[in-house]
């Protein structure tokens, strides 16, 4: 089975609960950190990806864009 990214999470905390929601919904997910930096500054502060099987990405996109939406990560004032 090829694990491909379905998004990046801010923090380790916020990825297992992402991946926690689509695995509740039938899709196998994992939190794999995105830097080896993630072993010196914590996994609280360092973006990590919401793996999940390449044949469920597309669903598992659509339950996560479904929960979160597309304000989850309000823009900066003048974008």
């Amino acid at each position: 089975m090829k694990w491909v990214t379905v998004t990046t999470a801010p923090n380790e905390p916020i990825g297992e609960s992402w991946a926690g929601l689509l695995r509740e919904r039938g899709i196998p997910a994992y939190v794999k950190s995105e830097t080896v930096m993630s072993l010196y500054m914590g996994s609280a502060s360092t973006p990590v990806a919401v793996m999940v099987p390449e044949d469920q990405r597309e669903d598992g996109a659509k339950i996560l864009d479904g929960f979160l939406g597309s304000d989850e990560w309000p823009q900066e004032e003048g974008q």
